[in-house]
């Protein structure tokens, strides 16, 4: 018996009741094969063994079936091995509805890259229960409905009722491997076979029409549009579902730059750009020498420099002069040095003269860093918090039994990464380790990350059908947009964990 032990395929019995069946006849030819293998051949051990390897769930609903009548001599019969298969397929395998099994079997096609034996395979496995008279006919009538491939199709209609379906199979066996011999041959050859497209249909080509009146170009006589006054633009020579002005916005970029200006060197030519009449620009108008200007903020810019440089240029612009003066916003007064270059561009305004009138303000320094970290050590840690002053009751359903549910297998290359995880949550406090009987299971699975790391994911489908649901009612795009009128703050947090930080009570 020691052999059996390699056998651990547990039958999960908590799955959807159109596959449990298929699932149990699966597991009892596995075991079959299993139990030859290792050379059992007493029925009382084949059936311990089936019991015992199927679980608990299996052996309660073989206890709970009704067992064999009394014998004529009084004595009760014990079920053989095919006794207890056939009832325990009975319990699995629902009453069969031959008309939606027939359903289901008109609507199977092939797939994309699914051999035609395999599609064949495949309606065989759906013709069982269809209670079907000729099963290889209706196969072929399938396949002939429901398959993609044009050459199989072609020579079943062709056949004239002579062709059988092992012969349409070894048929398309060989068309199959042939086609992708063929296809290998060519590619590794370089060889290319290519054919003409023939279209039909009328074609009167390409209409060219009057870029002023939108009509058919070339004109008969005169342009309709050649007087007339654009209602849109005043412009005269075109219609207004012509109007050039609204053609040439249209091609405009949203980010344009409105001016250039070209600076000339021996060696190369470098430009300088200002863009011009962007709201989305930070921009302060400021009061010099009792004239108000508007300035852009360049946060970037820390200091007015010596010497201004255009994008990627190593000559400088050419500096007119400076001058110092005091500069007023809002009641703050500051005095700063400005410089003037040739050309026509906005003002710049840079960051310490912006900091020092109050138009931006910094919120923290990069340099802040140590000491915020030292100030709040518990909100710099790599451990996982937890939310203050509250407690998540799940409502349990009583009525629900209770399912303990098989453990799934761990790659063996991921164990020593799900042990530290594992004893992570339990430091962190996260976790509990459950002592004692268990009624509800839950098992786990593996996800790699792709920095290397892993994630525990918990499948608590079982779980969850015996929590009661509270019904929340979710807020409209409409009810969001009102609470946020008048706000001027938004910001965005990334919740670290956010669930493992609720404390369940």
């Amino acid at each position: 018996m020691t052999g059996l032990n390699g056998f651990y395929q547990m039958f999960d019995c908590d799955l959807e009741d159109t596959a449990v069946g298929p699932k149990w006849n699966e597991w009892v030819k596995e075991l079959d094969n299993y139990l030859k293998w290792i050379n059992i051949t007493d029925d009382e051990r084949k059936k311990a063994a089936l019991l015992h390897h199927a679980g608990v769930e299996v052996f309660r609903i073989y206890e709970a079936l009704e067992k064999n009548s009394q014998g004529d001599d009084g004595a009760q019969v014990v079920d053989s091995i095919d006794d207890m298969k056939k009832k325990l397929a009975n319990h699995f395998n629902p009453i069969k509805n031959r008309y939606y099994e027939k359903h289901i079997f008109r609507n199977a096609k092939q797939e994309e890259g699914e051999s035609i034996a395999s599609y064949a395979t495949r309606l065989r496995n759906l013709s069982k229960y269809c209670g079907f008279q000729d099963v290889d006919s209706e196969i072929m009538s399938q396949i002939t409905e429901g398959s993609n491939n044009k050459d199989v199709i072609g020579k079943i209609l062709r056949s004239n009722d002579e062709l059988k379906l092992e012969e349409l199979l070894d048929w398309g066996r060989t068309r199959e491997v042939a086609n992708y011999q063929i296809k290998d041959i060519t590619t590794s050859s370089g060889t290319q076979f290519t054919v003409n497209k023939i279209s039909y249909g009328n074609h009167t080509g390409h209409v060219r029409r009057c870029y002023s009146c939108g009509l058919k170009f070339p004109h008969i006589g005169e342009c309709p549009a050649k007087h007339r006054k654009c209602n849109k633009c005043g412009v005269t020579g075109n219609f207004e579902k012509r109007c050039r002005q609204e053609v040439s916005q249209n091609k405009k970029s949203d980010d344009q730059v409105n001016s250039i200006n070209k600076l000339d060197s021996n060696e190369y030519d470098y430009y300088a750009f200002s863009i011009k009449g962007d709201d989305r620009l930070p921009r302060a108008e400021v009061m010099v020498n009792n004239n108000l200007i508007s300035f852009m903020i360049d946060t970037s810019l820390l200091l007015i420099s010596l010497m201004i440089y255009p994008y990627k240029s190593i000559d400088p612009l050419p500096m007119l002069g400076e001058f110092e003066t005091e500069i007023t916003w809002n009641g703050i007064i500051s005095r700063t040095c400005f410089r003037v270059v040739k050309g026509e561009a906005d003002c710049l305004l840079c960051f310490k003269t912006a900091m020092e009138l109050g138009i931006i303000n910094m919120v923290n320094k990069l340099g802040q860093y140590e000491q915020l970290k030292s100030q709040y050590p518990k909100l710099f840690s790599n451990k996982i918090g937890k939310l203050k002053d509250y407690e998540l009751d799940f409502h349990v359903d009583e009525q629900v039994k209770p399912k303990k549910q098989f453990h799934s297998r761990i790659p063996f290359h991921l164990r020593k990464q799900v042990e530290e995880e594992l004893k992570s949550l339990l430091d962190q406090d996260i976790i509990e380790k459950a002592d004692g009987p268990t009624t509800r299971i839950s098992p786990i699975h593996v996800v790699p990350k792709k920095n290397g790391k892993i994630r525990i994911v918990v499948n608590a489908k079982q779980v969850n059908n015996a929590i009661k649901r509270e019904s929340h009612i979710c807020p409209t795009v409409d009810d969001l947009v009102h609470k946020l009128n008048g706000a001027s703050w938004f910001g965005k947090l990334d919740f670290n964990h956010g669930y493992r930080q609720i404390v369940l009570s």
